[in-house]
């Protein structure tokens, strides 16, 4: 049963019971009791969706930190940081800025300033994150996996990887960077690859030294290093020395409201009531959120294999699809129409074809209503024809989707995605030509019911998809087109 049907059933139940207790005079103390294990149990409820609220939190802010990287927006990045004189960043061996000033500077020199410029790649994908937050409901940890992809078009292609462990607060209610430390697995040229050129750190900023020196000292692949895991092996709870730096486990107790039975069981039911409601919504809106994700996950595994028809279903009776600069195709017939015309007529999966589309770093946002929301996702995409004269191609770029809520079942609205690059295998995308998203996107023989919604170039260009959000922390609109 999941949270959001364990709450619902646990709550009329609760209410009829506090109700007939309440009525039943005769049974003062069994009245009382059953009340306070009620109270007690509604804490802990209270407590569970804290935690998933939190949670969600904390994954939205550190993807938006990733989707600021990817544009150079350092202003929206320093944004995400605490206000406390000690929050700090490290990145590989640049060493330690601290300081929320300090770390602004650091990242507008260290990505090159404020914004693409035309030719520029910087992808920062953020992947695979495990979070925990602390026992004191204000602190928290996090372990991410950065996969990165920068070009010089015409000049340069290369890939970089490395986990993030970052320590998070919350400040005013609002979760922010408190530690941030990304440890760099490898750096390399797309060509001939990191089996052949492994690159080795860059040493910190001679024009802007650090705060304080690297806090651990180690070299990138081919060496090898294991930055520890801020939490015990969550299977058998064990934390091995070097391996893992978690303290001992905190057990989290929740203890009835004090005074509760000085009150007359009709008042506790009344103040039950309010309380009951609240965390039905917040708990319905965590439901939302990850009904939503199985959802658009459920895109990227049914395109994977071409299953048109499954893919279809997923869609809301008047929902759109957009891809690059297809143009809309609008209502299921028409989306049927077209994805049929990308696989020539013929849908499933097939022999010699690879068409991997991966959904990534979602942020999802639910309306106060309950029935729409929006979400951004990245797709990571991997294609080929076996035998065909290119071994395949790469493709990235970012989804800006709707959704909509119909009879209970979350359904897609508006599939919209803005392609950076489609690039052959051979080379990456070092001289990718921006032609080859039209290549990939338009579909065979079809003409869409709507010319695309918005023009732009893709990379080299230098667009940037509008954020359906504002800045987690911040609140502002700036990163917003």
């Amino acid at each position: 049963m999941s949270l959001t049907e364990r709450l619902c059933a646990w709550s009329v139940a609760a209410l009829c019971a506090a109700v007939c207790a309440a009525a039943g005079g005769a049974q003062e103390p069994d009245a009382q009791a059953r009340l306070t294990a009620l109270e007690t149990e509604l804490a802990t409820l209270e407590r569970d969706v804290a935690l998933l609220e939190d949670t969600k939190a904390i994954k939205r802010l550190q993807r938006a930190y990733g989707y600021y990287v990817d544009k150079k927006l350092s202003r929206e990045i320093a944004a995400l940081f605490a206000d406390d004189a000690n929050t700090s960043a490290e990145l590989g061996g640049s060493g330690v800025y601290v300081g929320r000033a300090r770390i602004a500077e650091f990242y507008d020199r260290i990505i090159g300033g404020e914004g693409l410029e035309e030719g520029e790649l910087f992808n920062h994908m953020i992947l695979q994150g495990v979070v925990h937050v602390g026992a004191d409901g204000r602190t928290a940890k996090g372990r991410w996996r950065a996969l990165i992809q920068i070009g010089e078009h015409g000049q340069s292609a290369t890939w970089a990887e490395g986990p993030y462990e970052n320590e998070y607060v919350k400040e005013n209610g609002v979760w922010k960077f408190s530690k941030v430390h990304w440890y760099q697995t490898f750096t390399a040229p797309y060509s001939p690859g990191w089996h052949k050129a492994p690159e080795p750190m860059n040493p910190p900023l001679a024009d802007f030294p650090p705060d304080r020196p690297p806090s651990v000292v180690y070299q990138s692949y081919p060496s090898v290093y294991q930055p520890p895991y801020h939490y015990r092996n969550p299977a058998s709870g064990r934390c091995e020395p070097g391996v893992c730096e978690a303290p001992a486990e905190a057990a989290a107790n929740v203890a009835a409201p004090a005074a509760a039975t000085e009150q007359a069981p009709a008042e506790r039911v009344a103040a039950l009531r309010p309380r009951l409601a609240a965390v039905e919504s917040r708990a319905a809106r965590v439901g939302d959120i990850n009904e939503i994700e199985n959802l658009q996950g459920s895109y990227g595994y049914y395109t994977d294999k071409m299953l048109w028809d499954e893919v279809v279903d997923l869609f809301a009776d008047d929902g759109t699809l957009e891809i690059g600069p297809s143009g809309v195709y609008v209502g299921k017939d028409s989306i049927r129409r077209y994805l049929l015309s990308l696989s020539n007529g013929m849908p499933g999966p097939l022999e010699g074809v690879l068409n991997d589309h991966f959904q990534l770093q979602p942020i999802v946002t639910v309306a106060e209503d309950g029935r729409t929301a929006n979400g951004r996702w990245r797709l990571f995409l991997m294609t080929g024809i076996s035998g065909a004269g290119s071994g395949g191609n790469w493709g990235e770029g970012v989804y800006e989707n709707e959704y909509v809520k119909e009879d209970g079942v979350w359904k897609i609205r508006k599939l919209h995605w803005y392609a950076t690059f489609v690039a052959p295998y051979e080379g990456g995308w070092l001289n990718v030509d921006r032609k080859a998203v039209e290549a990939f996107s338009m579909g065979r023989g079809v003409t869409p019911d709507r010319p695309s919604s918005v023009q732009y170039d893709p990379y080299p260009g230098t667009f940037v998809p509008p954020f359906h959000y504002l800045n987690p922390v911040s609140g502002q609109t700036g990163a917003r087109q």
